[in-house]
């Protein structure tokens, strides 16, 4: 098989949605075009490998040791894990940060939050433990929702904070550099990121009204990807057209 090709240097991706944002903090997180960008400006301690359902390291150093019950969850935060203005992040910040959720009671910490973790601590500058209320197998996977992502501390406090202005600084490999509301954001790339760096030099999501403008613009040029959603007629009208990918 031909080996894969390396993505171009350089360069910005447009995509269009018709789901505008409603929140990205990561306690309230639950909106289809916000859990995407939480997840790209920050990171979870566990992740998944693109494609696949397989559990592999976030900003964990490496997969969680869990306990002989199944309820005590322990992993150390890799070394060089930067938010996007340079701060470092440790264990303490990152439980403050596990425990905001647990007080903030959100709609989505109340379904992927609340009913599994019973308490979060720092052993030390790295090292997160993670008490469960009971043994769920499940829940590494449970770990990779933008719940669990790492929050800047000068961001979010006291109060859910949906929709801060930019920039917004993650550990993720992008940071948001700009915000219009119902308009568009942008997304750079973080230079502390720990992991490998993006290949593009910023992604712009541009927010439509309603399907018929999105595919418009893909159909002029304007956007690269039409994402959640384009109407049935119009993916049938583009799949098998010169120059589009219908997935």
């Amino acid at each position: 098989e031909p080996a894969p090709a390396t993505p171009p240097e350089g360069g910005t991706l447009v995509v269009g949605t018709t789901f505008d944002i409603v929140s990205l903090d990561p306690a309230d997180t639950q909106d289809l075009t916000g859990f995407e960008l939480v997840r790209n400006y920050s990171e979870t301690p566990l992740d998944t490998t693109p494609g696949t359902t397989d559990i592999v390291p976030g900003f964990a150093e490496a997969l969680p040791e869990i306990s002989d019950d199944g309820k005590t969850y322990t992993f150390r935060i890799a070394d060089g894990v930067k938010f996007g203005d340079g701060l470092e992040l440790t264990a303490p910040m990152y439980v403050k940060g596990l425990e905001r959720v647990a007080k903030l009671k959100s709609p989505a910490a109340e379904t992927g939050y609340t009913p599994y973790v019973d308490s979060v601590e720092a052993t030390d500058d790295r090292t997160v433990v993670i008490h469960l209320k009971d043994n769920f197998a499940f829940f590494s996977s449970v770990l990779t929702l933008p719940l669990y992502a790492a929050q800047h501390p000068d961001t979010f406090g006291a109060k859910l904070n949906r929709l801060p202005k930019a920039p917004i600084y993650g550990v993720g490999p992008w940071t948001v550099t700009e915000r219009v509301p119902g308009e568009q954001i942008v997304l750079e790339p973080n230079p502390n990121f720990h992991g490998a760096k993006p290949h593009l030099d910023r992604v712009i999501v541009r927010v439509f009204a309603n399907a018929q403008t999105m595919g418009l613009a893909l159909e002029n040029g304007d956007i690269d990807v039409a994402w959640r959603s384009l109407d049935t007629p119009q993916v049938e009208q583009l799949d098998g057209k010169d120059g589009f990918t219908v997935a």
